[in-house]
């Protein structure tokens, strides 16, 4: 028998928080935060899609999510 799946916005603020969560000192860092959230949002039918991963890839590519706050600020912003 399976779970119940969590309601998108559950999903979202848990996958939110577990990112968040490897930002902080002790955590794995931003790969790992941007990594997590990817992973998170793969596994609900809802937001296996969601642009922020693709954007979180081309960012982090580019250089332009590579710091602690940058990632905070992205991961806090998604919707």
């Amino acid at each position: 028998m399976t779970e119940p799946q969590m309601s998108r916005a559950n999903h979202l603020a848990w996958a939110k928080q577990r990112a968040l969560w490897e930002l902080e000192p002790g955590g794995g860092g931003v790969a790992t935060a941007i990594s997590s959230i990817a992973q998170d949002f793969a596994t609900h039918p809802d937001l296996a899609d969601h642009p922020a991963r693709t954007m979180m890839t081309l960012l982090a590519l580019s250089g332009d999510l590579s710091t602690t706050q940058q990632a905070r600020e992205f991961i806090e912003g998604i919707g």
